[in-house]
């Protein structure tokens, strides 16, 4: 998706002018995430589509909140529909 790789160059972007580490782990479906969390713990923070295929990035969030994570989730949007709920 492009909007993923204009994310992914914004945080490298950001990295290299405050010298930081942020790590971007891409995933391509919902599943793919939960699974990953269930399997090696959850990401300090989670940036999420609203609108994916399958599951949306609102229930994403909402299934990671039921895995127990409690930290920080950053929704993107470029729905109207959708800004308020996210």
């Amino acid at each position: 998706m492009l909007s993923r790789k204009i994310v992914i160059q914004l945080i490298e972007k950001y990295n290299k002018e405050r010298h930081c580490n942020l790590s971007v782990t891409p995933y391509a479906q919902d599943s793919t995430l939960l699974e990953d969390a269930k399997q090696n713990g959850f990401c300090e923070a989670y940036i999420l589509d609203v609108m994916m295929p399958g599951r949306n990035g609102i229930e994403l969030g909402h299934a990671l909140r039921d895995m127990g994570f409690k930290g920080k989730i950053l929704y993107l949007t470029a729905s109207e529909e959708h800004a308020i709920d996210a």
